[in-house]
């Protein structure tokens, strides 16, 4: 059974490291990450059967809150992601955030498959009042800056 935890200190320990360590080059920064150091910003985990499968974390920024997530390769296409990131937006709403803002990174290898996953969750990229994921898409082409894809709670 998938179980969500806020983290009430969250510390970089080994199984985030293992985890995050299956990411590319580039799609963290996890580099300054020392075992047993306080890590910024809120966290949440993804467990099934007391295995952590996966984080979320992020901070809040005004009436916004950005986050980034990873889910373990062998728990993949499983739903953790989208469960991970329900529960960020109904702790956060309860705080007056009005948005949420997924960021994926350029180097990130699954840039499309992202893009595409995010607008199924209702998120979308906002430019110069353009929403399309095409455009979305044609930009991550690109890969020069971080994508910002935002959902407005309701």
């Amino acid at each position: 059974m998938l179980k969500i935890s806020k983290e009430r200190n969250p510390i970089w320990d080994e199984r985030k490291e293992e985890i995050f360590n299956q990411a590319d080059v580039g799609t963290f920064n996890i580099a300054d990450n020392v075992k047993g150091n306080r890590l910024f910003g809120e966290w949440w985990s993804a467990s099934i059967n007391e295995t952590i499968c996966g984080y979320i974390w992020g901070q809040q920024d005004g009436k916004a809150f950005e986050v980034s997530f990873i889910v373990d390769a062998a728990y993949r296409n499983q739903k953790i992601g989208e469960a991970l990131l329900r529960e960020v937006e109904l702790s956060v709403k309860c705080h007056g955030v009005e948005k949420i803002i997924a960021i994926v990174q350029p180097e990130n290898p699954n840039i499309e498959k992202m893009i595409e996953w995010l607008y199924k969750l209702g998120y979308h990229l906002e430019f110069n009042g353009l929403k399309s994921e095409k455009f979305a898409r044609n930009l991550s082409k690109k890969g020069i800056i971080p994508l910002e894809l935002v959902k407005i709670l309701e």
